[in-house]
């Protein structure tokens, strides 16, 4: 056999989906930054139009608050980037490491790079679902007239509403849909009987007599 035929693909502790670092790689560099830029031009729409806002001032802060997370994303997005290390490059690093006599360290480096990117990885997924979450928020407080939420009419309310329930659902989706998922596991776990192994006898040696 070749030694091609025993080079791994993939690295160690490769994450999976496979194309979740490609994924997590165009939400810090295109889907971030564009709703960060969204959000701060709703602020500077505030200060022309805020005096036909039911609340200007609670829109102004859950925009605020919502650009900050999605660049936050974007920062942390980077920071995930620099310790991801795709199979193809791995491959090629692992060959050139075997001639170096590197083989080793450069499995052990990987791997611990693994666990830093999937550090940076969870705070960028937790800071933009938690941006755009903010921001549908404060879009739906911005759709609000000055007369108040009870003087909107039909088509104003029905927007609004629309704005409330992405927010609810993009919620539910990033915090309250795993949690389920995790108490449902650990209910699953609970309710497996536990398969009791019998002990086996400890076979004594008895002394040989002298004849």
């Amino acid at each position: 056999m070749s030694g091609a035929s025993h080079t791994k693909l993939l690295p160690e502790h490769y994450s999976a989906p496979y194309g979740s670092p490609e994924a997590l790689e165009n939400l810090g560099t295109s889907a971030a930054p564009l709703l960060a830029g969204f959000a701060f031009a709703l602020i500077g729409l505030l200060f022309d139009k805020g005096n036909v806002i039911w609340k200007p001032d609670l829109a102004m802060l859950l925009l605020v608050i919502a650009g900050l997370l999605l660049i936050a994303a974007v920062q942390f997005g980077f920071n995930a980037r620099r310790f991801h290390v795709p199979p193809g490059d791995y491959i090629a690093f692992l060959d050139i490491a075997k001639e170096d006599g590197f083989s080793p360290q450069l499995g052990e480096l990987q791997a611990e790079w693994r666990g830093i990117h999937a550090e940076w990885a969870t705070r960028t997924r937790y800071a933009y679902n938690a941006g755009v979450t903010v921001l549908l928020a404060g879009v739906a407080t911005v759709l609000v007239p000055a007369t108040g939420p009870g003087h909107m009419a039909p088509l104003r309310a029905a927007a609004v509403l629309v704005a409330a329930v992405g927010a609810l659902g993009e919620l539910a989706w990033w915090l309250v849909l795993p949690w389920w998922r995790r108490r449902q596991q650990l209910k699953k776990i609970v309710a497996e009987p536990v398969v009791s192994v019998p002990a086996t006898p400890e076979v004594t040696s008895r002394p040989k007599q002298r004849k």
